[in-house]
């Protein structure tokens, strides 16, 4: 396959789905990773496609796909608001960054919406709600949440039709925002966020990670190689966090585990300096831990460096599993992790909001996705 031939089919593949690896693009053209990311710089370079971390999404410049049969084209226009990936589309220079497992992480769900919504021909528009600023400004609930209602009220004056919308903020954390969302007059689609339980909201679909699967997930796998000391460490606090603890607290209660060997990066002062990880470390071998559920890869990866500093070996003394997969593919050793589906997620939530659209008598939908569980050489027999 000439050079030429080659940018095509990446560029195909990248729209087809919404994100690809460039190690898996490498094994099936047969080439080298090199080869891959050079291409892929020169594609960029033309807006055609996006480099992101370890791969590749659609970019602006690549021609728009032929609507899928029967969808309206020019009928519908949605609205996406996520925190923001690092991008602050306003006046102002100044940038607001989140963490970048944040930007990674909405950056795949993004990909994955844009592309479903591109196959049924329907044109998004996106906009991010800014993290609250450091030292408490803008940090309330009800503060994000005005943020979040300005920016919702802008795309609506743009004349959206429906909307995909992830909440900086848990929507559990407070009823008022399913009181404000319950108002709007369009459909709107959670994305790795969902309503209270039982509560009555026609309007409002959802889909999220089953972040409890994925706990257990882990921790089984710990258990089929015979660890009973099993600590999980949170990330800070937020949805997702909150999700993994809960699943750790059912399975730790199911399986008979000790449900108290838990903690989040909050609760260790300065993490995640040296003396932070460090004291994590000292807890870790106290408690008699055999076995480590890290959220999230950074946390991970900081880990991975000051045990091995101490002389903990992994996984000979301590096995180790990341509650993300980002990048553990990368570590030393290869860290066995729980992926959670972030493009599909993406695509579920466009999908459910463009059959909305298409047909408004149909009911309100509420799905929770299974992340898997990518074995590598992280987990062995404890010692």
């Amino acid at each position: 396959m000439n050079a030429t031939s080659r940018q095509d089919w990446l560029v195909s593949r990248a729209r087809e789905q919404g994100f690809a690896r460039v190690s898996d693009l490498a094994e099936e053209l047969g080439v080298s990773g090199m080869t891959i990311r050079r291409d892929l710089d020169e594609l960029e370079a033309r807006g055609l496609v996006t480099r992101v971390r370890g791969g590749v999404v659609p970019g602006h410049g690549s021609p728009t796909p032929e609507p899928a049969a029967g969808a309206e084209a020019d009928g519908f226009q949605i609205g996406i608001l996520i925190p923001d990936v690092g991008i602050y589309p306003g006046a102002s220079t100044q940038r607001v960054q989140q963490p970048p497992e944040v930007r990674y992480y909405f950056d795949q769900v993004l990909a994955g919406a844009r592309a479903e919504l591109e196959r049924a021909g329907i044109r998004p528009r996106l906009m991010f709600s800014l993290p609250p600023a450091k030292g408490g400004a803008g940090g309330t609930p009800a503060q994000i949440q005005a943020q979040e209602e300005r920016a919702v009220a802008g795309l609506l004056e743009g004349g959206i039709s429906g909307l995909l919308f992830s909440p900086n903020a848990g929507v559990e954390q407070t009823a008022h925002y399913v009181e404000w969302l319950r108002g709007l007059p369009i459909p709107v689609v959670l994305m790795e966020r969902e309503i209270v339980d039982q509560t009555i909201a026609p309007t409002i679909s959802s889909v999220r990670t089953a972040h409890e699967v994925g706990v257990r997930l882990a921790v089984e796998h710990l258990r089929e190689h015979g660890h009973e000391r099993i600590y999980v460490l949170r990330h800070l606090d937020s949805p997702t966090a909150a999700l993994i603890h809960r699943g750790w607290l059912d399975t730790a209660t199911e399986l008979g585990l000790d449900p108290h060997l838990t903690s989040s990066i909050t609760d260790w002062k300065d993490w995640p300096s040296e003396a932070a990880v460090d004291r994590f470390a000292a807890h870790l071998r106290k408690a008699g831990v055999t076995a480590l559920l890290a959220h999230n890869d950074n946390n991970t990866f900081v880990l991975l460096q000051r045990l091995r500093e101490a002389g903990v070996r992994v996984p000979e003394d301590l096995s180790v599993i990341s509650y993300d997969d980002s990048f553990a593919e990368m570590f030393d050793p290869p860290v066995t992790a729980v992926a959670p589906p972030r493009l599909y997620v993406g695509r579920l939530a466009a999908r459910l909001l463009a059959d909305r659209l298409e047909d408004p008598a149909s009911s309100a939908s509420h799905v929770r996705v299974e992340p898997s569980l990518s074995v590598r050489a992280s987990v062995t027999a404890p010692a």
